[in-house]
């Protein structure tokens, strides 16, 4: 059966026409990006400890016997030690199958309680800086290879992973708010009854 060059052009170009609108719909506003509550009573250093524990997973376990406020500190401290989050965020704790590998996200740096975490998905990368400002988490995405990045669009896949991994962010920033608030609670002495 032979098809005239009319018909042909015709379906050519309709095809054309649905590729190319499928890519321009493929991008999404980045001022779009939702910022995450901060809880009531976490500090900037908390809330990006509680940003490296998304990666890095860590159960968090206070020992009894040390003051409350030293602990919870040293509790934080150890969060943001590049040495535990370098270490996990790349390798995880006795697992070659790790939070990283499945996820695609990792810590690239902490400054200034300002977390900067890495996604990397087959040939796709962004660089995306969390930073506290007041009682708001602002994801801002600094850079990115691969997902049509262009002023304040970029591909719907980017804004995705994203708005996965900031769903796990308010998830571990709830953890650290409650065991925040259970670390430093006063014990509550019960009467006896006689």
């Amino acid at each position: 059966m032979k098809t005239k060059p009319a018909i042909t052009a015709v379906i050519s170009a309709i095809a054309l026409a649905l590729a190319i609108a499928g890519c321009s719909s493929a991008s999404h506003n980045m001022r779009d990006i939702n910022p995450i509550v901060i809880p009531d009573g976490l500090t900037q250093r908390e809330t990006a400890a509680a940003v490296v524990n998304t990666i890095i997973q860590r159960k968090i376990i206070p020992a009894s016997g040390k003051s409350p406020k030293s602990e919870w500190a040293g509790i934080v401290d150890g969060l943001l030690d590049a040495r535990v989050w370098n270490y996990n965020s790349q390798y995880g704790e006795g697992s070659t199958r790790t939070t990283r590998t499945l996820q695609g996200w990792y810590v690239e740096s902490i400054s200034n309680d300002v977390v900067t975490l890495g996604f990397k998905n087959r040939d796709y990368y962004m660089s995306v800086r969390f930073q506290p400002e007041s009682t708001m988490l602002v994801p801002k995405i600094v850079v990115s290879e691969n997902l049509k990045q262009k002023g304040d669009s970029i591909h719907q896949s980017a804004i995705k992973w994203l708005s996965n991994i900031s769903t796990q962010i308010r998830i571990s920033l709830g953890y650290i708010s409650v065991l925040k608030s259970q670390t430093l609670a006063e014990p509550v002495t019960v009467p006896r009854r006689e």
